[in-house]
């Protein structure tokens, strides 16, 4: 049984902010309204997702039993050529969900690029992101189509970011993310999240983010180019420059683990060779990509941007001993 949200059968620029950083939510609107179905947003659930079958099934479940069906949902999940038996999972336990299949090679960003253009060609009135790692509140949706609301209100159509808890530390995971805006300052930082009201922010991460038809038909797709990180911040930052405004949902809206470093580029406790593999890989920050990014949002030091990475690992390593 598949509880709460109508399932669709179906397979004007915003003024940023009108000086508004933050606004208070009612979150007793969150729960309640009077819309008619035939106003109801449709909205495209986009999900990509590679051998995590019982974690993408633990997403999905909480995905189906949000409060308050003030939506038509329809759901696009991309399996990238899993070996674990995701994707019949996924058909046998939720057969309304749009299931594409991909390469194997496609990682996050691609996987997203392949079911956002899929949603973008049927024009839907919301696209939510959402990660397969990502396991939302019950009010999590609710939440976040109240903060849109109350923006509306103000006269701005904004992208709406869900904050993510760490359910281990309670801390914040992942969400909303500040940009410095000085020449030598272009760093990116977490936004804290606000328990009672909705703050402005410069960019996102995508574990669970809302964006409007609007923003969606000005800024189009997620960058291709990028194969798995930097392609949810870069679409932040290209809607915040086209205009557009981002906003936090109040609190948290899911429960989300941060990627661990071990193994990775940033474990110092790995050898040279290790890190540096992991550097170049499409989940470290493989040159191109890197180079991109920087070059478009980094402002005029963004050389110096893109080599840190790479002269930090070597630099670390020597320090360490670990350079083998």
């Amino acid at each position: 049984m598949i509880p709460n949200i109508r399932l669709d059968e179906s397979g004007v620029n915003s003024i940023p902010g009108k000086g508004i950083r933050h606004l208070t939510v009612d979150r007793a609107d969150a729960t309640t309204s009077n819309t008619s179905r035939e106003e109801l947003p449709r909205v495209a659930v986009l999900i990509t997702c590679f051998n995590r079958r019982e974690m993408t099934l633990r997403c999905l479940d909480a995905l189906f039993a949000q409060d308050s069906p003030d939506w038509v949902v329809q759901v696009l999940v991309v399996d990238d050529a899993s070996t674990d038996g995701t994707y019949d999972a996924i058909a046998e336990r939720f057969p309304k969900v749009r299931l594409l299949s991909g390469t194997g090679d496609l990682f996050w960003n691609r996987g997203m690029h392949m079911a956002f253009g899929v949603a973008l060609a049927e024009d839907f009135d919301y696209y939510l992101l959402l990660n397969d790692d990502t396991f939302l509140f019950k009010d999590a949706i609710s939440r976040m189509f109240s903060t849109a609301r109350e923006m509306q209100h103000h006269g701005v159509e904004p992208i709406v970011v869900g904050n993510t808890l760490n359910p281990d530390t309670k801390q914040l995971s992942y969400g909303g993310i500040l940009q410095g805006q000085g020449v030598g300052e272009r760093t990116f930082r977490m936004a804290r999240a606000n328990p009672d009201r909705a703050e402005a922010c410069d960019t996102m991460n995508a574990n669970c983010t809302l964006i409007p038809r609007v923003v969606a038909q000005r800024i189009g797709n997620l960058d291709k180019a990028f194969q798995h990180r930097f392609g949810d911040v870069d679409y932040g930052l290209r809607a915040k420059a086209q205009g557009f405004a981002i906003y936090m949902a109040p609190g948290f809206v899911a429960e989300c683990r941060e990627d661990a470093e071990t193994g990775t580029w940033r474990d110092r406790n790995a050898g040279f060779r290790t890190r540096w593999a992991y550097l170049n890989s499409p989940k470290g920050c493989p040159w191109p990509e890197w180079v991109l990014f920087a070059k478009r949002h980094l402002g005029p030091l963004w050389f110096l941007y893109a080599v840190s990475p790479f002269a930090k690992v070597i630099l670390q390593s020597v320090l360490s001993g670990r350079l083998r």
